[in-house]
């Protein structure tokens, strides 16, 4: 008695053998069968041009092809241990391109991405690899799933991903509740250790960051201390940011007097002293110039009392406030930036 064999499904356009009004190929001469019983009408010579594996295996002699299934349709038949969907991305990203949506993904196409990246890897697709990659560095996707992502890279080993991925972690608290994906269960706990103390090293150094905009300063050149200083409008020249000046503060802001202005050293006013000191707790824990940009401006209601009878104060803090921000942000990230390449998380 014969054995009973599947049924066999045809793989989805453009991949189905049927002919294709839209394309100039010449008719396939290939049949790639997926673990599943898909076939998947190819080209070798498009595979030779796009995977090193299929060049060497269609360079052999007649006699030395691997063995296949009995031709269908006069095609030969080569069993491949991947599934329709894996075979499917792979040979959309080996062919050349129809559309943008080809080469991009949604989240829905992560479940699947590193199985397509090893079994491109396998194959020796070496431009399908790298275009992957590329792929996954989409900002809005790094920006959703950053974690799944540092996973996905941690497992296919891309520098590039793992960094990128890492530095967009920063953007939540250190230990997220909702890390439920599939590739978190196939990373060591080491992984996420590392992942961690890089999270907890750059949220102390971001609120040192801050700190340090609170620290005494000496009189003489607060009008040059980087952050200190805003220009004037009128004559160009720098001018210290008003919780640093010693001029007509309501005794509550907390601001410099002309007393304590005699002396060496000088402090910011105490709303903003109280302010920044928040702050910085807020961008320890989640240690982004966006958190520094989203915080300025939001007042505790005790730091608002202090503020709204000075004069002075409650006229120049928001913009102020403001500019010191968009000059602080970019260097929190920037400095998160040149850390990440140091730093080893496999």
């Amino acid at each position: 008695m014969s054995a009973t064999h599947p049924p066999v499904n045809e793989a989805p356009v453009p991949f189905s053998g049927e002919p294709d009004s839209g394309s100039v190929n010449p008719p396939c001469d290939l049949i790639l069968r997926s673990s599943n019983h898909v076939d998947f009408h190819v080209h070798k010579q498009m595979l030779a041009f796009a995977s090193v594996f299929f060049s060497d295996m269609f360079a052999f002699p007649a006699g030395n092809v691997p063995p296949t299934e009995t031709d269908r349709d006069g095609k030969p038949v080569l069993l491949l241990p991947e599934s329709d969907e894996v075979l499917y991305r792979l040979l959309r990203l080996a062919y050349p391109g129809r559309s943008r949506q080809q080469y991009s993904f949604t989240a829905a196409d992560l479940d699947s991405v590193t199985a397509v990246h090893e079994a491109a890897q396998k194959y020796q697709f070496i431009d399908a690899q790298q275009l992957i990659v590329e792929m996954l560095l989409d900002d809005a996707l790094l920006q959703e799933h950053p974690h799944r992502l540092f996973a996905i890279g941690l497992l296919r080993n891309p520098p590039a991903l793992i960094q990128k991925a890492a530095l967009q972690t920063l953007r939540s608290p250190i230990c997220p509740i909702d890390l439920n994906f599939p590739e978190f269960h196939l990373i060591s706990g080491a992984n996420l250790h590392k992942l961690y103390a890089f999270h907890r090293s750059r949220g102390a150094r971001a609120c040192e960051f801050l700190q340090g905009l609170i620290c005494p300063q000496h009189k003489e050149v607060i009008d040059l201390v980087p952050h200190c200083f805003t220009y004037d409008r009128e004559d160009g020249s720098p001018r210290a940011f008003v919780w640093w000046r010693g001029s007509n503060h309501d005794a509550k802001c907390g601001g410099p007097t002309e007393d304590n202005w005699d002396l060496v050293t000088v402090t910011p006013a105490k709303w903003f002293f109280t302010h920044i000191e928040r702050l910085a707790r807020k961008v320890s824990a989640i240690p982004v110039g966006q958190t520094v940009l989203n915080g300025i401006g939001a007042f505790d209601e005790d730091v608002a009392s202090m503020i709204k009878d000075c004069g002075p104060c409650s006229v120049c803090k928001d913009g102020q406030l403001e500019e010191l921000a968009e000059s602080v942000a970019p260097q929190i990230d920037k400095s998160h930036e040149e850390a990440v390449k140091k730093w080893v998380f496999c």
